[in-house]
């Protein structure tokens, strides 16, 4: 048995826990093809998803990596395979399932160089990833590793929704969870929904990550501090509260203070999805 603890951001020792840990984090999520625009009809291909760019980025700090999902088996397979493979990260729990098509989206860019996206995923084989694997098996899975993290478009998209909240009440105390809320309006009949999941995730969940726009589509514009506050008085413990370039806001136990974020002088993609791309 490997004995380990964790600590807060603030630095503040939380509580020893003690058990075999094989991995440092596994998360959840839907890995898509991306079609990017680059100008007179052409795109460029890559693969990308919230939970890719976060594991991708994990395994390149050193730490060891798991996914569960679910993939297609389409043209597109096996370059998707490819950079989870490059990027070590582990597929146990990810089987590529015959006839369903992995999620695709497309990236325009206005005048000014913002994105918008159009997404093909109704039919995605990561909605099927709760339905096709032994919910027992998960369960083991997610308590193999120190830390487990998610977002809001699982919640949105998978079949069986109750199967995550099933797993995340199963996990807790064994397995620090992490809740990125990373809304995606196109993917609710109503972002309203949201408000009532974020008051059954507080007991759940070890630490919130929120940003100024999502915090801006679920409740209106609004100071940092007051948006803080209210995810504290719903119970979430630990919050970080990203604001683009501004300094990233922390509450953790009670504390709360500011991380400077790093300039960063060249951003190669704005949506965070340089994972892996060749031209179309």
């Amino acid at each position: 048995m490997v004995e380990f603890s964790y600590f807060c951001i603030s630095g503040q020792r939380c509580p020893t826990r003690t058990m075999e840990k094989q991995l440092d984090l596994i998360g959840i999520g839907e890995c898509l093809v991306e079609f990017s625009h680059t100008g007179s009809g052409n795109y460029q291909i890559g693969y990308s998803g919230d939970v890719l760019n976060a594991l991708a980025a994990a395994g390149r700090l050193g730490l060891s990596t798991g996914l569960l999902s679910a993939i297609g088996d389409d043209p597109f397979t096996s370059g998707l395979l490819d950079i989870l493979q490059d990027d070590g990260i582990d597929l146990s729990h990810c089987p590529v399932l015959d006839s369903k098509p992995n999620g695709v989206y497309f990236i325009s860019l206005d005048a000014m160089g913002i994105p918008t996206f159009h997404f093909l995923r109704k039919y995605s084989a990561a909605r099927e990833m709760f339905n096709v694997q032994p919910m027992d098996e998960l369960i083991e899975y997610v308590h193999s590793a120190r830390a487990l993290l998610f977002s809001s478009i699982p919640i949105a998209i998978i079949e069986h929704a109750e199967k995550l909240f099933h797993l995340l009440e199963t996990v807790r105390g064994k397995t620090i969870i992490g809740f990125d809320l990373n809304i995606r309006p196109v993917l609710w009949n109503n972002v309203g929904e949201l408000n009532s999941i974020l008051d059954r995730l507080a007991p759940l969940v070890d630490v919130l990550f929120v940003s100024n726009e999502d915090d801006n589509v679920l409740f209106g514009p609004r100071h940092t501090h007051e948006a803080v506050e209210d995810y504290a008085r719903r119970g979430f413990q630990e919050i970080v509260f990203r604001r683009g370039g501004a300094t990233t806001m922390v509450r953790c136990k009670g504390e709360q203070f500011e991380v400077p974020v790093p300039h960063i002088p060249k951003i190669i993609d704005s949506t965070g999805a340089e994972i892996g791309r060749a031209h179309v």
